[in-house]
């Protein structure tokens, strides 16, 4: 009797183990947005692909990138066009908010400049500073807008300076830019120091929480309170709950 509940003990846990495994693997980690087109199409599937064999992955994509390679099929998928651009904001959103990580494998100078200065006026802007306000990270491949080697020495130095100008703001703002090759060896490491990122929570952050007449904060297990911090949501009647990744309160 004893061996046979010891059997169904230890059946139960395998069982609750690999529903575990299997509710973390179908929960996606990348987010990537294929938005742009581009001309080396079969390069930036394979980096895809590459990132899909390591991490759970999302695709958002526009017209352009609708023809998803069958490996790479099985993925999550959300597919802009001018039909359904209005109508998914609600999906958009909830991505942004499960997933910690963005990739955007193609870019163009334009998306440089307006998520630099913060003009969210179209789908890959909005999505890129909706993952920078939540704290997420966002990691960019720069292939598409490094200079061209041939005329390097025939470009306008304003023009050059200005670019770099959004590049560096877009550092600054903590986004990682990277050839598509490195996005692979770095992406590791971005993950990592993501994980052990701690939020710290600042009397000023409170007391514009009762500016707005919120009551109620619910932050990471792991953030760092202040102590001024806790002074002043003790003062301000603010209740902070703690919760786990899964959202459950601790």
């Amino acid at each position: 009797m004893r061996e046979k509940i010891k059997s169904l003990v230890q059946q139960a846990l395998k069982e609750m183990i690999a529903e575990k495994n299997e509710n973390d693997a179908s929960r996606p980690e990348l987010l990537i947005l294929l938005y742009y087109p581009d001309r080396n199409k079969e390069i930036v599937w394979e980096n895809i692909r590459t990132l899909s064999q390591i991490y759970p992955i999302a695709l958002i994509v526009s017209k352009d990138w609708v023809d998803i390679p069958q490996d790479i099929l099985h993925t999550r998928a959300v597919f802009l066009d001018e039909k359904t651009t209005n109508n998914i904001e609600e999906e958009l959103q909830l991505l942004t908010e499960q997933i910690d990580f963005l990739y955007l494998p193609t870019i163009r100078y334009g998306l440089l400049s307006k998520v630099a200065l913060t003009i969210d006026d179209d789908i890959p802007s909005w999505i890129a500073i909706q993952m920078q306000l939540a704290g997420k990270e966002v990691i960019i491949a720069i292939d598409t807008i490094l200079p061209n080697k041939n005329n390097r020495f025939l470009q306008k130095v304003s023009v050059e300076k200005r670019i770099q100008s959004y590049i560096r703001q877009l550092q600054q703002d903590g986004v990682y830019l990277y050839p598509r090759a490195k996005v692979e060896q770095k992406m590791s490491g971005i993950i990592s120091s993501f994980q052990r990122k701690r939020p710290l929570i600042l009397a000023k952050h409170l007391e514009a929480l009762s500016e707005d007449g919120e009551k109620e904060v619910v932050l990471p297990r792991k953030s760092l309170i202040t102590p001024m911090g806790r002074d002043a949501a003790r003062e301000l009647g603010i209740k902070i709950r703690l919760t786990d990744e899964k959202g459950e309160e601790r």
